[in-house]
């Protein structure tokens, strides 16, 4: 008689235990009998799905979706036969009507005689986990779309489109940096930035939070934008975060509320940020090689132009001694080739990157004396100017551009460079200048050669 009584009190124990575990679990665990209505519904359950117990207790089971209601049939009937099922992967809906994605495991709970009473079911709330999987599998897609990506300008807008789509932020701009003028540019926004807050700035002072996170190379995640010294006070912005892209700019992600960003958010975005990075490298290593092939071509188109005329000098007084028997042209001929040579190694010094410091003064007086001149006159700063070059490259540089400018004028066209100044555009080129043409500030036309440091 002892032993049955220890036995019962082992065994209440054992169940008091049991029940108070089931209700501390986050887990769902619900009880059903077999015709599908519940007879126990947990604490999880109540959190997990918004009905209490009062609302479900002796009902069917109401976390099932129409849809779903034969796979709920078919999981109870396999049940009641005996079947196990494990970590099943279900989708359930809530009382708010948000569908969760659950993994589900059964169990039967029998009688004495074996007879089976009631369906014992636990759900694990997966939601967020799937969620993050679909996030990730996005990414990836988006990392084979920005390896494709031709332009910087293509892989700005995938980028952006990423941070909506898949990130589920609205707000979100992307900024490359220039070199040239030390500021962050603008490339790509969101519509919902555009609409909200016009045109993104160019980002010069290092004080702004993006420019920051650029120069530090690290990513910045601000809770609340208040908190930001001389951050706008009028800005609809209450959180935000930027993600650095090396060298090549920054991503920025913006929330109207405080404190919007996981870390699964942030990690999200750095995961993003690396692969945008890495495709803007890439970007600009093509273009970088584009224009190098560019200069090589125009390099080609110099040595063409430049070898022309001394070749046609040569051949033609090769012609008339050739024909008058004469020797009075050698010298003529020699010559011809002698300027030959010198462009050849004008050209293969420039080609390896030799230069020298040239006086501004000295090279376009020299060129000027090449030119006839119908009159002009010619000004030049006596200030000790110098830029490193090829001394007979820019010389040959300011005769045409002065031939140029004398013999057939300018077009006043936007982008244009006027008539023949083709090589001027080659021979910059080649030493890594660009050129710009604007209108003089007493008439006529003003080059400007950018780079010429």
């Amino acid at each position: 008689m002892t032993r049955q009584v220890n036995r019962e009190r082992d065994l209440q124990t054992t169940n008091q235990r049991l029940e108070s575990l089931i209700e501390a679990t986050p887990l769902t665990v619900m009880e059903l009998d077999p015709d599908g209505n519940v007879i126990r519904w947990n604490d999880g359950a109540e959190n997990m799905f918004g009905w209490s117990r009062e609302e479900v207790f002796g009902e069917f089971n109401p976390m099932i979706p129409d849809e779903q209601s034969a796979e709920f049939d078919t999981h109870r009937e396999r049940a009641l036969n005996g079947k196990q099922l494990r970590g099943k992967e279900v989708q359930r809906e809530r009382k708010d009507g948000r569908v969760l994605d659950l993994l589900l495991s059964v169990a039967l709970i029998t009688d004495s005689d074996g007879e089976i009473t009631s369906i014992l079911a636990v759900l694990e709330d997966i939601t967020e986990q799937k969620r993050l999987e679909s996030k990730l599998r996005s990414l990836q897609e988006t990392a084979q779309r920005l390896s494709a990506a031709q332009s910087s300008a293509d892989i700005s807008d995938i980028a952006i489109e990423a941070v909506v789509e898949t990130l589920g932020f609205d707000v979100t701009g992307l900024w490359e940096y220039s070199t040239q003028s030390d500021t962050l540019v603008p490339t790509s926004a969101s519509q919902a930035t555009e609409d909200r807050f016009g045109e993104l700035p160019h980002l010069e002072s290092e004080e702004s939070p993006a420019r920051q996170a650029f120069e530090a190379s690290e990513l910045r995640v601000y809770d609340d934008v208040q908190t930001i010294e001389d951050f706008e006070p009028e800005t609809e912005i209450r959180s935000c975060l930027f993600v650095p892209l090396g060298e090549c700019g920054v991503l920025g992600v913006g929330s109207l509320s405080v404190q919007s960003f996981s870390e699964t958010d942030v990690d999200l975005c750095q995961i993003l940020g690396a692969t945008v990075e890495g495709a803007l490298t890439r970007a600009r290593r093509e273009a970088e090689l584009q224009r190098q092939n560019d200069r090589l071509d125009e390099f080609a188109s110099v040595v063409a132009h430049d070898l022309r005329n001394p070749l046609s000098v040569a051949i033609g007084f090769l012609d008339v001694i050739e024909q008058t028997g004469s020797l009075e042209h050698v010298d003529r001929v020699s010559s011809a080739h002698d300027r030959m040579e010198r462009l050849i190694d004008d050209l293969l010094t420039l080609a390896r990157g030799e230069t020298e410091q040239v006086d501004l003064e000295l090279v376009t007086t020299k060129a000027w004396g090449f030119v006839d001149t119908a009159g002009a006159t010619l000004t030049v700063a006596e200030d000790g100017s110098t830029v490193a070059g090829d001394g007979d490259r820019l010389t040959q540089f300011f005769e045409n551009l002065f031939r140029n400018a004398i013999e057939h004028g300018v077009t006043s066209n936007e982008g244009g460079t006027g008539f023949g100044l083709s090589i001027v555009s080659d021979i910059a080129a080649a030493h890594g200048w660009t050129v710009r043409v604007t209108a003089g500030s007493e008439g006529g036309a003003r080059f400007e050669f950018v780079g010429a440091a």
